[in-house]
């Protein structure tokens, strides 16, 4: 009998760490955080997996053309491609009919990652997390782009639980607000391999 407990109680401490661990990234309804990292060599490469999709808009609002500054004879879409090599990011624009630019920043030494259940359902199960990364950066701009080192920042949205996964992330916005420099791109991140 007391053998029997015994095995019992070791397939029950078993099934609950094995539930724990398969699970450790599930988000219960109503689950809210913000956590602050480092950025460490695997929070690095997962970041370094985000594609875009080859569009960069930029954010025109009511009083555009007026409010965009720090770039030369703006467009409303650019073609752009991301590469990503090392701790260096470079972001290239191409107009059809005006010159391109290129906007460039090291990886930063840290990261947001603030996820939200939107739409809390008790007793649910686990919830699907809106999800925001952001970094802030310093740009330094060629071509079009005529701020030397411009403060930004650098948000990537989507979907997510716990625990980050780039291939969950959708959408990506950069946002410059400067005295000299004035613009927000936003485009959609592309089939981020898994």
């Amino acid at each position: 009998m007391m053998r029997m407990l015994f095995n019992s109680a070791i397939v029950f401490v078993l099934a609950s760490t094995s539930t724990a661990v398969a699970c450790a990234c599930c988000a219960e309804p109503g689950f809210r955080a913000t956590t602050n990292f480092e950025m460490e060599d695997w929070l690095s490469e997962e970041i370094a997996r985000i594609k875009i999709n080859g569009e960069a808009h930029l954010y025109t609002g009511a009083c555009w053309p007026d409010c965009t500054r720090g770039i030369k004879d703006p467009q409303e879409t650019y073609d752009a491609s991301l590469v990503i090599s090392e701790d260096v990011w470079q972001l290239d624009f191409a107009a059809q009919d005006a010159p391109g630019g290129t906007l460039r920043w090291t990886t930063p030494d840290d990261l947001s990652f603030f996820r939200a259940d939107t739409t809390p359902e008790a007793g649910s199960g686990d919830a699907i997390l809106y999800a925001e990364v952001r970094m802030r950066i310093e740009l330094a701009g060629s071509g079009v782009f005529t701020g030397s080192l411009m403060p930004a920042e650098l948000v990537l949205t989507g979907q997510s639980n716990v625990c980050l996964d780039a291939s969950r992330l959708q959408n990506w916005h950069l946002i410059v607000g400067t005295e000299e420099a004035s613009f927000h791109f936003f485009g959609d991140l592309a089939g981020t391999p898994q």
